[in-house]
């Protein structure tokens, strides 16, 4: 056992190789260490632990990106563990406030190599346990690693910390390769069809989801396989045989002025597809009649190659606009699949993933410019960010809740990568409110709507509209302003996003929000269901305009206003929003 004490921490290394930990900068209340790992022979290393400890002072709840929605603490015995791969998750652990000023984050720079961060609390001493844990799954032989971690106790907001680490994995500063159309909003079959997909029907829906402004189609699963009992063991071949004119389809897409996506899952191959002989002994995982598919091992070369060229072709042939490419977090090492063998050019499976998804972009890239791909959580760390550039929420059909959370998760992270929502779906005898709380509940995301437009009542479409309308004209404010997420431990109370002197916030649960200057314009939308909404004027008063809206954009009132210091308060219709203009002078 090795302890090092730098920088007011203890930690403590129990390990058979020789681990040395410096300082190489700190600023006030900043922490940069590197930590390196000498192995003395070339191999693929054993999991190497490092502990320390933190006092849990004025800590309130956690996050880190695989949280979604849980964010207490857990004692030791029970830690809350955070891993992170290139095809999952991302290295930072946040500890907040309950006012959510940030009171301890760690965060690595090394998103590739396998690794967990575990916390939870000290019963006898009421400290904070950290286990930092790398080498958690085989990777390639080395003979020594090294990794910068960051432990940052400023006390500022958490998501201003988050944000800076987003910039320092250089995520923000990345060249977009993707086209404008990753940010507008987008029609999906999949809650609305599943695998029951029918030409004439879908192009219908195309129609009417352009007049609403849906400027893409995702076509999801079903239109490689007659077969609709869901399960994946008719994949691997991915040949169109329900929509079976895939160039004629698209072009009438196109025709219609729509993009087109179509759905992957790329590492299953069905026991149904002449893929699943080509690849036996190939796979990472063994067969179970229980799911009649398995997941194909990128680590070796024909495996890469045959994914890349069935992408290649699609584009090519059927002058696809992107790719929806699910299931990557499904590539992982099982017992099965632990060792390694000639046939193989990858030893790690991170390499493996990374260099497969690195060719799928660069090599479409090369036949459509600005093509769209997208991934979902929990596959959308910083490398996954290099390949794709659409991040969706996780399925989590008709839960609002965490649709807001998980693009909220993504936002905190993903610097100007286009965040989707989880694919919106309602019961088509709701109230219009409820329809506008799911659409409101996404709004700092973009929209994914997943319904038989045709099938609507007119208040529903009416609904629809209105806050897609109010998403297209305010889509800069909305995606690209500073944002405030509040109260991450219950799925985000209030979120804002501004730019300049305009600002558009909305509230979850908490009906209030401060301003602190003057502004041009505020928006503030109610998703609390209370029957009021209160602007606190820190600032100076001011005079201006306002009028406020019921869910499908009916003006309820307007008129002028003095912005006095304090409470001002407006009623607001639930799933409503008011809009206030400056008066100028």
């Amino acid at each position: 056992m090795k302890k090092t004490e730098i920088g007011g921490f203890t930690f403590i290394s129990d390990s058979e190789y020789d681990i040395d930990i410096k300082m190489i900068n700190q600023s006030k209340q900043k922490l940069q260490l590197r930590i390196s790992v000498k192995i003395g022979h070339k191999c693929s290393p054993e999991t190497t632990v490092i502990k320390w400890t933190y006092p849990c002072r004025e800590i309130y709840a956690q996050w880190n990106p695989a949280l979604w929605s849980v964010h207490t603490l857990n004692p030791n015995w029970m830690p809350v563990t955070n891993p992170s791969r290139a095809a999952f998750g991302s290295p930072v652990q946040t500890h907040y406030s309950i006012d959510g000023i940030n009171k301890i984050t760690v965060s690595l720079n090394d998103p590739l190599t396998p690794m967990e961060i575990t916390s939870g609390i000290i019963e006898e001493t009421a400290e904070i346990a950290y286990k930092l844990k790398l080498f958690t799954e085989r990777i390639s032989p080395i003979n020594e690693y090294s990794v910068d971690m960051v432990i940052d106790t400023r006390a500022i907001p958490y998501y201003e910390i988050l944000s800076a680490i987003s910039n320092e994995w250089g995520i923000s500063q990345k060249e977009s390769t993707a086209s404008d159309f990753t940010k507008e909003p987008m029609y999906s079959t999949w809650y609305s069809f599943h695998q029951e997909l029918v030409y004439d029907g879908i192009i219908n829906q195309c129609k009417l989801a352009k007049q609403m402004g849906m400027e893409t189609i995702i076509i999801d699963d079903g239109w490689q396989t007659n077969d609709s009992e869901r399960g994946y063991a008719f994949c691997g071949d991915w040949n169109p045989d329900r929509i079976q004119d895939m160039k004629k389809f698209i072009s009438d897409v196109h025709t219609i002025g729509m993009k087109c996506i179509i759905w992957y899952s790329v590492p299953f191959v069905g026991i149904h597809s002449s893929a699943w002989n080509k690849f036996e002994g190939k796979f990472l995982d063994k067969f179970d009649e229980k799911h009649p598919w398995r997941v194909v091992d990128p680590r070796y070369p024909d495996v890469r190659e045959y994914l890349i060229s069935i992408y290649e072709n699609a584009v090519r042939d059927w002058d696809l606009d992107g790719l929806k490419l699910d299931f990557i977090n499904n590539i992982q090492l099982t017992e099965y699949s632990n060792q390694y063998d000639e046939l193989m050019d990858y030893e790690s499976l991170e390499d493996a993933i990374c260099s497969l998804l690195t060719e799928v972009k660069k090599r479409l890239t090369r036949i459509k410019p600005g093509i769209m791909l997208e991934f979902r959580q929990p596959y959308t760390g910083p490398l996954m960010m290099k390949c794709g550039n659409m991040l969706r929420v996780a399925d989590c059909p008709m839960d609002l809740q965490k649709n807001r959370a998980g693009i909220i998760d993504l936002r905190l992270l993903s610097g100007s990568v286009a965040v989707h929502s989880d694919m919106l779906m309602w019961n088509y005898e709701d109230s219009p409110e409820m329809v506008a709380l799911q659409l409101i509940n996404i709004i700092y995301g973009v929209p994914q709507i997943s319904m038989r437009i045709d099938k609507l009542s007119e208040e529903h479409k009416n609904v629809l509209s209105f806050y897609l309308d109010f998403w297209k004209k305010q889509k800069k404010y909305l995606l690209e302003g500073s944002l405030i997420a509040k109260n991450p431990e219950v799925g985000y109370s209030y979120v804002s996003s501004e730019i300049s002197d305009t600002i558009i916030a909305a509230a979850y649960i908490k009906n209030t929000m401060s301003i602190n200057k003057e502004y041009q314009s505020i928006t503030f939308m109610n998703a609390s269901w209370d029957d009021a909404l209160y602007i606190i004027n820190n600032g100076e008063e001011f005079d201006a305009i306002y009028t406020v809206y019921d869910c499908t954009g009916q003006v309820v009132s307007n008129g002028n206003i003095n912005m006095h210091k304090g409470a001002n308060t407006f009623a607001v219709p639930n799933s409503g929003m008011v809009c206030i203009n400056k008066k100028n002078s």
